[in-house]
């Protein structure tokens, strides 16, 4: 990337010029990344609800339509092993099995 870009993307993200100059790499960084991840979550809403919408009017017998077929960003998938699951059962146990103070 370089520093145009850098600058392009700085203001294409609500900076102003002067507040750009005024500010260190790092936190125009930080403030494009927010602006990126808001921007995120706002379409992962949209997706949400265009879908509940695209699925109220779908027809008989055709699959369901996915939030994520609406969602423009590339999905980032984590993969949940065995182990990670038996975490979690352990955990919710051992939180359940815990007497209230009192």
């Amino acid at each position: 990337m370089t520093w145009d870009d850098f600058y392009r993307v700085a203001l294409s993200s609500g900076l102003l010029p002067e507040q750009f100059w005024d500010m260190t790499f790092r936190e125009v960084s930080y403030f494009t990344s927010s602006v990126l991840e808001n921007e995120k979550l706002e379409w992962r809403r949209h997706s949400y609800l265009l879908s509940i919408l695209a699925n109220q009017n779908r027809g008989k017998g055709k699959p369901a339509i996915k939030p994520d077929d609406f969602y423009p960003f590339e999905v980032e998938r984590q993969e949940v092993t065995k182990d990670d699951i038996d975490a979690v059962v352990d955990h919710l146990k051992n939180r359940r099995q815990r007497k209230p103070n009192g």
